[in-house]
């Protein structure tokens, strides 16, 4: 389990729609615990569970019944600001990828995005160091070996 608790919500207000991850109600509660219950709200009857991830931040979770697109809403009160570490808070809290998410927020898709390339590019960055340090480590270690043939093959001056 990835969040540190799961709540009671009194309210919702404030909570808007951050991300649709792919994963329904019932996938979240085999993978992580988490109990919906059934609600409703303006527009339908919904399956709906709260979390507060370790880092503090809470979020809903809202699977509206009758909706025709399968997945599950994550909302976040987005007056507290930085929509994108939100959503990675969130995924991290579900342990869901971010090949899970079918829809961000308009306004954070592309600063998440660009957080997502630097870390994808950040990864990669640290692979190409290590195989360039495995490589000058291969090519130090065959010159001196090298060096020590040469050494041994020379004739000893008196």
């Amino acid at each position: 389990m990835s969040y540190e608790a799961q709540v009671r919500m009194r309210s919702w207000q404030g909570y808007e729609p951050i991300a649709t991850i792919t994963l329904e109600p019932e996938e979240l509660a085999r993978k992580t615990g988490i109990e919906f219950e059934p609600s409703h709200d303006d527009l339908d009857e919904t399956l709906e569970a709260a979390i507060q991830a370790q880092s503090g931040r809470v979020f809903g979770l809202v699977r509206h019944v009758n909706s025709p697109v399968p997945g599950t809403e994550i909302y976040w009160q987005v007056s507290k600001g930085r929509v994108p570490l939100a959503i990675h808070d969130a995924l991290e809290a579900l342990e869901v990828s971010a090949d899970a998410v079918d829809w961000v927020k308009p306004s954070a898709f592309f600063r998440l995005s660009r957080l997502y390339f630097s870390a994808q590019k950040a990864q990669k960055g640290a692979k190409a160091s290590a195989s360039k340090l495995g490589k000058k480590a291969k090519k130090a270690a065959k010159g001196r070996s090298l060096l020590r043939k040469k050494a041994a093959t020379k004739p000893k001056r008196d």
